[in-house]
């Protein structure tokens, strides 16, 4: 069974997809191909934040549109080859999607510049040559940029109320991302704002995070910082055990990861970005042009404090944080 027909048949079987979904012919009705880079464990959530989005606008998978969903989770090498089979079946969108990796949207840029893309990145789409501009895109691609990247500073400055300045600091980056110098960069940046040492971790791979683990423990790190990324929202969880397991506090850049047992996350509402993408794909397809439709941005931005897990390390959370979070998971 082909990786496509795999993804189609989980979601049909999570409720995500229905039958008549699967079985309406692609001649009779518009094709929107919705490209994964997450798993559906932790984040099935959003491929239905996208469907209501697209029913929003008036289009109900299986009735009057059909959604593909493509999964790409962890596999970066096949990428271009996903994107070709998508593009020769003619699909009359592409849903790019990424957690801070614009991988899957600069694939599908390179492969057409006739279908509508919608892509949800996590940094700037203009320095990415993804578009003109964020206001008139002026090319075949529009979408969401959730500013998951720019946030380093803010994250690691939140991260400061459970550690001392003079802590080293962790954070972990995927080196295979292609904003990961960017990423960098703000992280280095933030990290000389705040007059902090930030001992960088590269992981790609679930052995690389392990040694990455041990070098924090070599370097006597007292807390860490995650960088936004697909892989690393696929180890979710794992990153949630082994933070716990060397009682490290821990900071990531969407609520998710939270959920999934990590003690705080800071940063904008994925479900708000997919749903957004939705509609977008909903206005291409009753005609609007790509090029005419500003890349959204988010405006707002939610800390998400986990009692559970601080308890689990034996932490409290200060009354300044406690203040200001939009959501205390118990």
């Amino acid at each position: 069974m082909k990786r496509r027909e795999f993804f189609q048949s989980v979601l049909m079987a999570t409720g995500l997809v229905t039958s008549a979904g699967s079985a309406v012919s692609q001649s009779t009705v518009p094709t929107v191909a919705f490209l994964s880079r997450l798993p559906l464990e932790g984040w099935s959530h959003l491929p239905v934040a996208f469907r209501a989005g697209l029913e929003g606008q008036g289009f109900v998978d299986g009735r009057n549109v059909r959604v593909e969903y493509w999964s790409v989770v962890g596999d970066l090498g096949r990428l271009s080859a996903v994107v070709e089979d998508v593009v020769k079946r003619r699909v009359d969108v592409i849903v790019a999607t990424g957690s801070g990796d614009p991988a899957a949207a600069m694939a599908a840029k390179e492969a057409t510049n006739s279908i509508p893309i919608v892509a949800i990145t996590g940094g700037d789409p203009v320095k990415l040559g993804l578009v003109a501009s964020l206001n008139r895109p002026g090319g075949n691609v529009t979408g969401v940029n959730n500013l998951v990247t720019e946030l380093a500073g803010k994250r690691l400055e939140l991260l400061r109320h459970l550690a001392r300045a003079e802590d080293t600091y962790g954070a972990f980056i995927n080196p295979r991302n292609p904003n990961v110098d960017v990423q960098e960069k703000e992280i280095n940046d933030a990290a000389r704002a705040l007059r902090i040492n930030v001992e960088l971790i590269r992981a790609g791979t679930v052995d690389e995070i392990e040694v990455g683990f041990q070098r924090l423990a070599a370097v006597n790190a007292r807390s860490v910082f995650f960088s936004a990324d697909p892989f690393f929202g696929a180890q979710a969880r794992l990153f949630a055990a082994r933070a716990q397991e060397a009682r490290l506090p821990a900071m990531y850049a969407l609520r998710e990861y939270a959920l999934a047992g990590g003690l705080m996350s800071y940063g904008p509402s994925a479900t708000l970005a997919y749903r957004l993408a939705g509609e977008y794909a909903g206005r291409i397809l009753k005609g609007e042009r790509p090029a005419d439709l500003p890349v959204q941005q988010p405006t707002r931005f939610e800390l998400v404090l986990n009692l559970k897990t601080a308890k689990a390390l034996g932490l409290e959370f200060p009354a300044t944080l406690l203040a200001i979070a939009d959501e205390v998971i118990e």
